[in-house]
């Protein structure tokens, strides 16, 4: 009998030393003659074929598709509440801990009724964003359940009281781009800020958002490196002669890369060295398509953008530390958010100014091109609707009910993104 020795959670290291731990596989099959499995994503193994790591060697390829996160958090959710609520008043334990794990029991039923009976925009988010990654999905919820933005106090409170309590949006979100984090810092967070700004030649706060469309534009058509793929010197070329920003387009691709909000055909997310196509994934479709619109977003990255207006900049700080020293009190909770509402107005209104300037500055209004597709009156139009919806929500003390904001979701893109959108 041979043995038979696993080799987890490869690719979570290097690409490099990726391939050190598959050469040294190689050889502790050979002085043991055992059986060796190595564990490594799609993509890792891609980049590592395409480096020739493996030419040297014979070895048998399996593949096992990635679980669907709704049915991998659910089965865990639904354990976790089995477990706790089934907890035998008999057994030692003082009451303290037993009220704890009912606390907790509670807790884990609104996640799971809000995510899969109430809004399933939750899951959505996370499904988009992760790209099929669910390591990187378990993180997100992760920070969710444990970010010191999640109220779960004020969740238990109207739960006990109401019999249920949905969690919005905006809650959720909010609460995964901070983590444990007071204030929001991109180098700090899961989420990428879309609006950042590096000091690159002519840099623009919409470079990454440009990219992306372009990339869109592109998405059902084939190349020599397959669906959606996009020539990365075509790419620079055309951005290069309309902008004069190659540098500022490098850096942003890089970015982009690094989120997954793109991918290349070298399949590395940490470098563009040897990458000659680039397409935008489910991450980078969702970014541009809905997350960037919305006030949980907004209200987050406008404190770690950088910005051109001295002015608008001390208004913002002022307003990110006013809200912060502001009470918690119930009672305060309508002036906190009418506060946060008018600095993501403000903030949108400097964007807009700056879009502004730049499409006169470029000829951009009679350009007809992806790249010149005007971004601020489409998050403008979204953010009016959402900023409605949370002032009535709050007016009425809504949080128990359905999270009903205006949200029409293109169920056809989702799918070709590899999103099932059957089961919304």
């Amino acid at each position: 009998m041979k043995p038979v020795l696993f080799i987890d959670n490869v690719d979570q290291l290097a690409p490099a030393y990726q391939a050190q731990i598959f050469l040294l596989s190689q050889r502790i099959c050979r002085l043991l003659e055992s059986i060796t499995l190595v564990s490594l994503r799609e993509e890792s193994y891609y980049s590592a074929s395409v480096q020739k790591t493996f030419t040297a060697f014979t070895t048998n390829k399996f593949h096992v598709a990635s679980p669907k996160f709704r049915e991998m958090i659910a089965s865990r959710i639904s354990y976790t509440i089995n477990l706790l609520s089934n907890q035998s008043p008999d057994e030692p334990g003082e009451e303290g801990e037993q009220q704890i794990h009912k606390s907790i029991a509670a807790f884990l039923q609104i996640v799971q009724h809000s995510i899969f009976d109430l809004n399933r925009k939750l899951a959505r988010f996370i499904e988009a964003i992760c790209h099929g990654n669910m390591r990187f999905a378990l993180q997100l919820f992760t920070n969710f359940l444990t970010s010191g933005a999640t109220d779960v106090d004020k969740m238990l409170r109207i739960y006990n009281r109401e019999g249920r309590y949905n969690v919005a949006q905006h809650e959720f979100v909010k609460a995964i781009m901070l983590g444990d984090r007071r204030f929001y810092n991109e180098d700090q967070s899961p989420i990428m800020n879309l609006f950042n700004v590096g000091a690159q030649r002519n840099a623009s706060h919409f470079t990454g958002w440009r990219l992306i469309r372009v990339l869109l534009a592109h998405r059902s058509e084939s190349s020599s490196e397959g669906r959606g793929y996009v020539s990365l010197a075509l790419l620079l070329n055309d951005f290069e002669e309309r902008f004069d920003n190659r540098d500022d387009v490098l850096s942003t691709l890089t970015r982009l890369l690094n989120r997954r909000l793109i991918e290349s055909n070298t399949r590395s997310s940490e470098t563009l060295e040897g990458v000659s196509h680039v397409r935008v994934t489910s991450a980078g479709w969702y970014y541009c398509r809905y997350l960037i619109c919305t006030f949980a977003y907004l209200d987050l990255v406008l404190q770690d953008t950088p910005l051109d207006d001295p002015d608008v900049e001390r208004y913002l700080r002022d307003s990110v530390y006013r809200v912060d020293n502001m009470s918690d009190r119930e009672d305060e909770k309508i002036r906190r958010v009418n506060t946060r509402c008018e600095r993501v107005d403000r903030f949108i209104a400097y964007l807009t100014s700056q879009e502004t300037a730049e499409r006169k500055r470029f000829g951009l209004n009679g350009f007809q091109h992806p790249m010149a597709d005007p971004v601020m009156p489409y998050i403008q139009n979204e953010f009016r609707s959402e900023k409605e919806w949370i002032q009535k929500r709050l007016a009425e003390n809504r949080e128990r009910f359905e999270d009903d904001v205006p949200f029409v979701f293109d169920k056809a893109e989702a799918r070709s993104f590899g999103l099932d959108e059957d089961e919304v």
